[in-house]
Formats: C-alpha cells, sequence, structure tokens
C-alpha cells in the first residue's frame, strides 16, 4: 500500500499510537517498490507506517574510508555489493539513533515476515525491554540460544553465535549508536556484524 510509505525526505511525522514510531524499509530505488510480504499482506496492512530507505546502490558507489579490507583476516574483503549493503544499513542505523522514538525496526524490502509481525512489535514495544537489537528473522542454522525469557507474550533468547540474517530486526537507540560505532572500521558482511 503505497500510501503508508512515504520517502525519508518526506515531512510526515509518525504518531505515538503507530505500532513502532520508527519503521524503515531498506529499498533499491532502480527497482520496483517491494514490501516485506507478511503471507501476502504487506507491513502497511499491519498499521504501520515506514519510512523508506534508498539503499546504496553497488554500481555507482565507491566503498567509504571505514571499509577496511583484511583489517579482520587476511585476505577478508567484501564485494562491492556486500558493501553497498552493509552501508545501506548504516543509513537506518543513524535514523535510529538520530530519531526521537527510543527504538526503530529495520526491514530488507525482500524479508518475508511473520503474519503476527505487527503483534510482536505491539507487544514488544508494551514490554519494559532494555536491548540492543532484538532479531525480527529466522535463519535456517542450527543456534545456539542462552535461557528463555518471557515478556508480555513474546518469548525472547538471547543469541551466542552469529547468525547469517539481517533482513528485519529491532534496535535500540543504544544499539544503533554501538552498531554505527563499530562500523568506524569494518571487512566482515552485513549479516555477520
Amino acid at each position: 500500500n503505497p500510501d503508508k510509505i512515504q520517502d525519508a525526505a518526506g515531512s510526515k511525522k509518525h504518531r505515538p499510537e503507530e505500532i513502532v514510531n520508527a519503521a524503515y524499509l531498506l529499498h533499491q530505488s532502480r527497482q520496483s517498490l517491494r514490501t516485506p510480504p507478511l503471507y501476502g499482506r504487506p507491513v502497511a496492512a499491519q498499521g504501520m507506517t515506514v519510512t523508506r530507505i534508498s539503499a546504496v546502490d553497488a554500481f555507482d558507489m565507491t566503498p567509504p574510508a571505514e571499509y577496511a579490507p583484511a583489517s579482520w583476516l587476511e585476505r577478508w574483503s567484501l564485494s562491492v555489493s556486500e558493501i553497498a549493503c552493509f552501508e545501506s544499513h548504516r543509513i537506518g542505523w543513524r535514523a535510529i539513533r538520530d530519531g526521537s522514538a527510543s527504538f526503530g525496526v529495520i526491514m530488507e524490502d525482500d524479508a518475508i515476515l511473520s503474519a503476527e509481525f505487527g503483534k510482536t512489535l505491539e507487544r514488544l514495544s508494551d514490554a519494559a525491554l532494555d536491548f540492543d537489537v532484538i532479531k525480527l528473522d529466522g535463519a535456517n542454522q542450527v543456534l545456539r540460544f542462552g535461557p528463555e525469557i518471557e515478556t508480555n507474550g513474546i518469548k525472547l533468547r538471547a543469541i551466542h553465535q552469529c547468525v547469517t540474517s539481517a533482513a528485519a530486526y529491532l534496535l535500540s537507540k543504544e544499539g544503533a549508536a554501538k552498531l554505527e560505532a563499530r562500523a568506524s572500521q569494518y571487512c566482515d558482511h552485513l549479516d555477520d556484524f
């Protein structure tokens, strides 16, 4: 529903009664707009206003000074597309860090989200949580988790390993500031960061 999606440069303010005060959709502007499907229903159908962030285009970019190949391991480097993906997420981190909301959601435009996505965000936003990042997407891999914590009907567990996905996540202002500070020099994939 394009009328529920606005450009980052738009002047429309988020209303406090919305499910999430800051939701950002990373989208490649040279492609047709895809909103994350909720089993056939776009995010806008859940009552969320989503701000579209134009993703960094690998065809038009020069790697930034923060990208430092081989700074983690010898011969470790990223493709231009991987750097563009990382830089696109950094735009979202800065928007959350510098915004007025205490947290926000970052979604890639091809993420497949649960039909319960909006309800889950509403429960999380009502819960008194101290967090940096809460992953909202799944990963098709065996993972090591910490103990389960239940809050406001949502079960959360700490992830004790690298998870190769960053398609959708809830990020606090403090978490966004930490990620941006850590990205002052990087050479790893966004999904692993």
